[in-house]
């Protein structure tokens, strides 16, 4: 099925949930780099500079980590297994303010080292190890546009939709929010479907189900080609809700 392996698990993440708060909270517009004392300058001219030393660091932490898999190794641990959660957590904040960072200045490639290295240690700490600590997920960006804001992230491994149903998978989920108010007005989710034919598509979610807005055959889009549909689909739903708003008047 493309670019994502076939493993299934069967417990979904709930991204409302109080676990995902911190990661979907994160804003590259609302919090500075200093909160992870990095020392760096931020002025405009400088701006590249401190990207630049952002990724330096994170690849390095990235890196650092996978020798956790040697440090935590018993499942059973309770504590250890907090501890480890934790950790994991504050790197993928890191991580996802990073990511915002290299998004905003378009530097798409170099976000996806970031991904690429998330993965790495997803898989140096192993399936039984990451079930343990019960992280399924990881937010690639939270980015603020004009009239919303849009947290895009992807699942370690393929998410039923169904229980029990390993024809249809998440891959990708998209969550778009009130600039202000950040209550979540759209959500969306790449799914494959292997039932009769395979293929990917880009779904929204609404209270009477999964419609489907993009078809993309039987090969894995990229992740910021999903990204433009996203927010293409975002801004028409909202222009729609501004000229219904209109009509009332």
């Amino acid at each position: 099925m493309g670019c994502f392996k076939s493993k299934m698990e069967d417990t979904d993440v709930c991204l409302d949930s109080e676990a995902y708060a911190p990661l979907l909270d994160e804003s590259s517009s609302a919090r500075g780099r200093d909160d992870f004392n990095d020392n760096r300058v931020t002025t405009t001219e400088n701006r590249e500079k401190n990207a630049d030393y952002g990724l330096e660091k994170l690849l390095l932490r990235l890196q650092h980590a996978l020798t956790w898999r040697n440090i935590y190794v018993d499942v059973q641990d309770m504590s250890s297994l907090a501890e480890l959660r934790t950790k994991i957590h504050e790197l993928l904040n890191f991580a996802t303010v990073e990511m915002g960072y290299l998004v905003r200045d378009k530097r798409y490639s170099e976000a996806e080292d970031i991904v690429n290295a998330i993965l790495r240690l997803k898989s140096s700490l192993g399936n039984e190890l990451v079930d343990a600590v019960q992280i399924t997920a990881f937010v690639r960006e939270v980015t603020t546009f004009s009239r919303f804001v849009l947290s895009g992230g992807q699942y370690f491994e393929p998410m039923m939709v169904n229980e029990d149903d390993e024809n249809v998978l998440k891959l990708f989920f998209f969550l778009v929010s009130d600039t202000e108010t950040r209550q979540t007005m759209f959500r969306y989710y790449v799914e494959y479907t292997s039932l009769i034919e395979e293929f990917f598509a880009l779904v929204l979610v609404t209270s009477s189900g999964h419609v489907r807005l993009e078809m993309y055959g039987s090969s894995c889009p990229s992740y910021w080609e999903i990204r433009q549909d996203v927010i293409k689909n975002a801004r028409e739903k909202i222009k729609s809700f501004d000229f219904e708003e209109d009509d009332e008047y």
